[in-house]
């Protein structure tokens, strides 16, 4: 169990809203068994390799509303977190196994923009159009390497690397309509310049990304004195991605369908429930398939600030 996002928004005038936040950004996990070979021979050996850790992101963002139909955004981004990575051998050669552990402390400034354009088609059907990018940029890292043999310590070192790692060109492109407020089909389009970090590793590579993903909603709204609020909504959608990874000369695919609803009190008070599935990778190529389930919480308080009206009970 994780958390997702936590995040603070409000409206400071008319043309202007900001938000305040901090979510995952990404995350790494896994435990395997491998033969190793020993460099310049045909000797392998019983490798375990673990590794945890995760990258967050404290955001600030602030949306102005240029005029009536088009609106504009600028996010900056502190990206932050810590890995750790640990291979143990264990051979015959030594008495002892040989344990190998990174430990890096990662940290990165990242700029956003964005840009949206709503307006009317006819009396009950709304248009919105978005886009968004984000720059290439370099991760700076604390890193730590240390090598044992059993409990000799053989190599300590730590350095701050910078430029340690690329993040790539991101931008994401989508539209909506609504319907009498009510009903909303949208699609969204991203994409990621992964090829253009020309990383890559023994079996495994990095290649260009890009993700399409739809969905439908319906929302019962009410009414409380003279404002108006989500009653309840449910929603469904579904995703198909290329990832970024190559493995064994095969670009792992990612798809699923997602299932939601809430529901929102009069006093602002709200909730979401939603349920993903879907299924990454395959068994061919010698790789490995995962199917997965995913089910999520989510809680908000909307309450009005800055305004003139009165309620009373």
């Amino acid at each position: 169990m994780q958390f997702s996002r936590l995040a603070m928004a409000i409206k400071i005038t008319k043309f202007w809203g900001a938000s305040v936040g901090l979510a995952p950004y990404s995350s790494s996990n896994y435990s395997f068994y491998s033969n190793k070979y020993i460099v310049g021979t045909t000797t392998s050996v019983n490798t375990n390799y673990t590794g945890t850790g995760r990258l967050n992101q404290f955001y600030f963002a602030n949306g102005f509303r240029l005029n009536k139909h088009l609106s504009i955004g600028v996010q900056a981004s502190v990206l932050f977190g810590s890995l750790m990575q640990n291979e143990v051998l264990n051979t015959d050669i030594t008495t002892d196994s040989i344990t190998t552990t990174r430990d890096l402390y990662l940290s990165k400034l990242l700029p956003k923009a964005g840009i949206q354009y709503h307006t009317k088609i006819s009396k009950n059907l709304q248009l919105n159009m978005g886009a968004a990018a984000t720059a290439k940029a370099s991760l700076n890292a604390n890193y730590s390497l240390t090598v044992q043999e059993g409990s000799t310590v053989l190599i300590n070192d730590s350095t701050i690397k910078q430029g340690y790692f690329a993040m790539p060109l991101n931008y994401t492109a989508g539209l909506s309509l609504v319907y009498k407020n009510a009903l909303t089909l949208s699609a969204d389009y991203q994409a990621q310049h992964w090829g253009d970090v020309q990383y890559k590793g023994l079996g495994y590579s990095l290649t260009n990304s890009n993700r399409i993903s739809a969905g439908l909603q319906y929302i019962q709204q009410g009414k409380y004195y003279n404002y108006t609020y989500d009653k309840y909504y449910l929603q469904a959608g579904g995703y198909y991605s290329n990832s970024y990874l190559v493995v064994n000369g095969y670009q792992l695919k990612d798809a699923g369908f997602t299932l939601g609803a809430g529901a929102t009190t009069k006093r602002g008070l709200g909730y979401q429930v939603n349920l993903q599935l879907g299924q990454c990778g395959t068994t061919n190529y010698g790789l490995i398939k995962e199917q997965y389930t995913q089910f999520g919480v989510s809680l908000f308080y909307r309450d009005f600030w800055r305004t003139k009206a009165k309620i009373y009970d």
